[in-house]
């Protein structure tokens, strides 16, 4: 099975092309910034929503829990400790989230896996 499948008018994406959407839309959304463009909901929306996936397949759970649930761990932090290890404040974080990994709750609060934002600013 292919991980990329067209479904009339829509794609499914599987695996590692979700991941590979990810990248490709947070990559967009820093190109835009970079240029001082703001980027449309929808891609913003479409960025959010492959990252929740991501963390979902990084966390073996895909399909057996809600996404913006996923960092509940002991090695999910938020957007002040994350500012802390990067170096950057934490509006920097909420700003970049996406291309961190970050997984919104319903409240808006961000979440990060302290590894990754580790490995991030190494």
């Amino acid at each position: 099975m292919s991980d990329v499948e067209v479904l009339g008018t829509a794609v499914l994406l599987r695996g590692d092309a979700v991941r590979d959407a990810y990248f490709a839309t947070a990559s967009a959304l820093r190109t835009l910034r970079t240029a001082r463009r703001s980027p449309s909901k929808r891609l913003q929306d479409l960025a959010t929503l492959l990252g929740e996936c991501v963390a979902a397949q990084r966390n073996g759970q895909a399909d057996t829990q809600d996404p913006k649930t996923l960092l509940s761990s002991e090695h999910a932090i938020g957007c002040t400790r994350a500012a802390e290890i990067l170096g950057i404040t934490p509006r920097s974080v909420r700003r970049r989230a996406v291309e961190l990994g970050g997984v919104q709750s319903p409240n808006g609060r961000w979440s990060f896996d302290a590894d990754e934002i580790r490995a991030f600013a190494s």
